[in-house]
């Protein structure tokens, strides 16, 4: 069960679980190393947002506040795709 990211009420939290979209299936494999990101918001197709190595990340299943260990699903120059493969702490 995820907690309630800090300055948000239950149901800003609730709109945000909803607009996320769904986890990767458990099947995916990473095939490269999964890193470690700290999420700082939302984009406005409901992916998290962070940074990883001067390069704009997004991150499919994750929400601002969380720390994921995710894998890339697509990279481009300027930015990366990843999905969530776990939840390290909400």
């Amino acid at each position: 069960m995820r907690t309630i990211p800090p300055g948000l009420s239950a149901e800003q939290a609730q709109t945000l679980y909803e607009a996320v979209p769904q986890s990767t299936p458990p099947a995916r494999r990473c095939r490269q190393p999964a890193i470690t990101l700290d999420i700082d918001s939302l984009n406005e197709d409901g992916r998290g947002v962070g940074r990883h190595e001067g390069k704009v990340v997004f991150v499919d299943g994750a929400l601002p506040g969380e720390r994921v260990q995710c894998c890339i699903s697509n990279q481009r120059a300027r930015l990366t795709q990843w999905w969530a493969e776990e939840i390290k702490t909400p």
